[in-house]
């Protein structure tokens, strides 16, 4: 018995070594933490040969198959980012294949960052986030009426800081990732008399920020497949002698050209509604509609546009401008049944029939919840909805993102707090922001460049 043990025991040595003798050792990369976002490393390497390869990256102290990793690139040079917790020695490596086909591996690489700026929010964890296939990375938007701690945030699904954005002149409600460029995108708008704002793109990897300043700019952005950003611009008008601002959806060609696809003001009749005396403009304007959400349907070509003022949600033809649809406020077109309907409500989020809002509703509790639309009959029946176990209520901001499988993925705005529920709608995570600052969106990202 002893001596099969013993054979075992070789066996097992000699296949671990032939294992390692196949995979062709690497060169060290060189490690370059960036000075400007401390979780960002630059890792380069130089090889004899040309490989395909990718960099993999984690916590040193925890197993190898839980790090991230990078797209493949194909060269001899190669020039790759990872995104390391802060305050964390973290491991990088580089693994692939040569020309051969020949496993290709350097050897790990630690490395310490320091910490994040102290505007930099950091997320509690109260329970694990079991939804499968989550992430594993979210991006969140914080905004505070300070504009030097409003921040674009990617974070790991355990709440820790991997890449941050800080645009330093203005409020950043909503971010977007491309994952196709690698760029977070969104608008940047500052409150002041002569309306600064403007969208940006900001590449994840590093390098200059776009920006594209629009006048009274506000609140959401959206990347078309066409390379079109579709963004809010506030309008101006009167109701009984009194100025009013309304919103327009403004569409920016790749080459900065401008044209307006809808305005407020030719579909909607101004009116005092709940937001009238709570938010103003410099000028002293009366904030009317306060478009806070946008969606698109490119097969229907059709906006989705939610308006906090009115409490409505309205569907936009983008090729006419013509008005489609408009559900809730004043011009209601839609029976929702035994369900008193939302508003007021953030982040419409349409697909195959089904409409999702986060319902900010009053002080008794928000609420995120998804109805099913019939165009035809003009029906929007409540089919899902989801409150916290204690009813939380977000007065400003929130957002709901269906996921393929049924599970969902909440911002629940000025609480500061994340939510996950999974397709039988209970509760699959939570997390929460340390600091007294609200939560726009959150999306998932799946890996970043």
């Amino acid at each position: 018995m002893k001596k099969n043990a013993r054979l075992v025991r070789s066996l097992l040595a000699a296949a671990t070594s032939m294992a390692a003798a196949c995979v062709a050792p690497l060169p060290e990369a060189t490690l370059v933490a960036d000075p400007d976002v401390v979780t960002r490393v630059a890792v380069h390497l130089d090889n004899d040969e040309e490989i395909t390869a990718h960099v993999e990256y984690g916590d040193a102290s925890e197993p190898e198959d839980t790090w991230l990793r990078s797209a493949d690139q194909v060269g001899s040079s190669l020039d790759f980012t990872a995104y390391l917790h802060a305050d964390t020695t973290s491991g990088i490596r580089v693994v692939g294949t040569n020309a051969n086909g020949r496993p290709v591996a350097g050897p790990v690489q630690e490395i310490s960052v320091g910490s994040v700026p102290n505007e930099i929010p950091v997320y509690q964890s109260t329970i694990d986030i079991s939804v499968e296939g989550l992430g594993p990375l979210l991006l969140t938007t914080e905004m505070s009426a300070d504009a030097d701690e409003t921040v674009a945030n990617i974070l790991t699904l355990d709440g820790r800081s991997v890449w941050y954005w800080q645009p330093g002149d203005g409020v950043l409600p909503a971010a977007r990732y491309d994952a196709a460029s690698g760029d977070v995108y969104g608008v940047v708008s500052q409150i002041a008399d002569d309306g600064y704002g403007y969208v940006f793109r900001v590449p994840v990897a590093g390098g200059e920020v776009q920006k594209h300043e629009l006048t009274w700019a506000h609140h959401d952005a959206l990347l078309l497949d066409d390379g079109v950003i579709a963004t809010f611009v506030s309008t101006f008008g009167e109701y009984e002698g009194d100025a009013v601002a309304g919103d327009s959806i403004v569409e920016i060609d790749p080459d900065g050209t401008e044209r307006t696809i809808w305005d407020a003001f030719d579909v909607l009749a101004p009116a005092p509604n709940h937001a009238w005396s709570i938010t103003q403009f410099p000028g002293g304007e009366k904030d009317w509609t306060h478009a806070n959400g946008l969606d698109y349907d490119p097969g229907e070509g059709a906006y989705y546009v939610s308006l906090w003022g009115t409490e409505q949600v309205i569907k936009v033809d983008r090729a006419t401008g013509n008005t489609l649809w408009i559900m809730g406020g004043p011009e209601n077109e839609f029976d929702f049944g035994d369900d008193e309907g939302f508003g007021p409500q953030h982040a419409p989020d349409y697909e195959d029939g089904h409409l999702a809002v986060f319902d900010n509703n009053d002080a008794s509790g928000s609420r995120a919840c998804d109805y099913a639309v019939d165009e035809d009959a003009h029906t929007a029946t409540l089919t899902w909805s989801y409150t916290p176990a204690d009813p939380l209520w977000a007065l400003v901001l929130g957002d709901v993102t269906t996921r393929s499988d049924g599970s969902r993925l909440m911002g629940w705005g000025s609480s500061g707090n994340i939510y996950v529920t999974d397709p039988q709608n209970a509760l699959a995570g939570f997390l929460q922001m340390d600091k007294a600052l609200a939560i726009g969106q959150v999306t998932e990202v799946g890996a970043l460049p």
